[in-house]
């Protein structure tokens, strides 16, 4: 893209992929209630699991569960060790997927037999496969010859992970050819990322990325606060007790979030325009949730809430820079979950 000036707007119905395809047995009948024969009835696996919990110590979050496999469940398959916690049949698609671990270890072999001590480790959430119910074609933007800008729908990892392989950048290098990561986005967060199609100008690139030059603009839907237009400068560190998660400290790392606008809402909500002058992970999703106006839908932050059903509502929907080298670009995308986006 070559010309000065030029403004690409896309209009998309992405699919939103939220946390519903959690293990179905992870609702099993509290300790003495009565068991039903019925379709679905729970196979002696995760009987066992039911009659005595203990035997497989239980660590949790909202992304992964943990098996410290013990007791009657020492020795057996890691299809049937998972079936305690989600279906056999998802169990099977986890491990197909190259999405479970066990002592840290990828292990695509659901007859693998699992002895007492080991860790089993593995997401609720299915990596998808496909690009739902669109091609993943349309939700690239711009392909230049130095770079691509791509509408990222929520839940895509930006690039593999220990939920396996299966990413964003992957899935469009089966298009695209090689393609190289300058700036990412949260797997909850949809919206505007670039990716970078030549070696030579990755320094240049992402340096651009992280200047003034280039303006990051997101739209959030958040609990209603007195926010105001105003710059966020809090610093952001590590929870002290939450891994992989983050909190305003004061021996954390810079972070400045600018407020550009707040449009109330009914039902106590409110939406909020920001643009990123830092780029700290969960910058937004932490700033927000510190000042009492946490995303609608985040699973994380403020830690310990529950901020609603359904996606998070934070979707990075205008990307701008001005550069003797790249140009000037004017990228927008509105969130699927609001098509009248103030702009």
């Amino acid at each position: 893209m070559g010309s000065r000036g030029h403004l690409r707007i896309a209009w998309l119905v992405l699919p939103v992929v939220g946390l519903a395809l959690r293990g179905s047995w992870r609702g099993l009948p509290r300790r003495g209630a009565v068991l039903r024969c019925g379709p679905l009835w729970p196979d002696v696996h995760q009987i066992l699991f039911w009659l005595d919990p203990a035997e497989t110590q239980m660590k949790d979050n909202e992304n992964f569960f943990e098996i410290h496999v013990a007791g009657q469940l020492a020795g057996l398959r890691l299809d049937q060790i998972m079936a305690s916690r989600v279906s056999r049949r998802f169990a099977r698609k986890l491990i197909e997927a190259g999405a479970v671990f066990v002592d840290r270890q990828r292990v695509k072999v659901a007859s693998r037999l699992v002895h007492a001590g080991s860790v089993v480790k593995a997401p609720f959430l299915l990596p998808e496969s496909s690009p739902g119910d669109g091609d993943i074609r349309d939700w690239i933007l711009a392909q230049e010859p130095r770079y691509v800008v791509v509408n990222k729908p929520a839940g895509w990892a930006t690039a593999p992970t220990a939920l396996g392989d299966h990413s964003l950048v992957n899935e469009l290098q089966k298009f695209l050819g090689q393609l190289w990561i300058v700036s990412r986005l949260d797997f909850h967060t949809s919206g505007l990322l670039p990716f970078a199609r030549d070696p030579k100008i990755l320094s240049g690139f992402e340096e651009l990325l992280r200047s003034d030059a280039c303006a990051k603009i997101y739209v959030a839907m958040t609990r209603r606060c007195d926010l105001g237009t105003t710059m966020i400068d809090l610093p952001i560190g590590p929870h002290p007790d939450r891994p992989q998660r983050f909190v305003v400290r004061d021996d954390g790392r810079p972070a400045r979030t600018q407020i550009l606008d707040v449009m109330p809402l009914p039902e106590d909500r409110q939406l909020v325009r920001l643009r990123l002058h830092t780029g700290r992970t969960h910058q937004i999703r932490v700033h927000l949730a510190h000042l009492g106006a946490p995303i609608q839908g985040d699973p994380w932050y403020p830690v310990g809430e529950a901020t609603g059903s359904g996606p998070m509502l934070l979707h990075a929907s205008r990307l701008t820079w001005s550069s003797p080298i790249f140009g000037d670009a004017d990228f927008f995308a509105p969130p699927t979950w609001m098509p009248e986006l103030p702009r």
